[in-house]
């Protein structure tokens, strides 16, 4: 949560909801890590789908947020 709120204040907002939408990546990675489950393969391709959705997001140019 804090790193969101610091993505937002330092990062457009458009780069940043990319950010939130990783959430299910993380948590699957995470549950590998820790409760060492299986995934599917309908999740590894939804996880898949996210980062090449991720990686074209990462490309589009944004315009710069002025600091107060």
């Amino acid at each position: 949560v804090l790193f969101w709120y610091w993505s937002i204040r330092n990062i457009n907002v458009s780069k940043a909801t990319m950010l939130f939408l990783l959430a299910p990546v993380v948590s699957l990675i995470a549950s590998v890590a820790i409760f060492d489950e299986r995934p599917g393969v309908l999740q590894l391709a939804g996880a898949a789908v996210i980062l090449v959705g991720a990686y074209f997001l990462i490309g589009v140019k944004s315009e710069s947020r002025k600091k107060a």
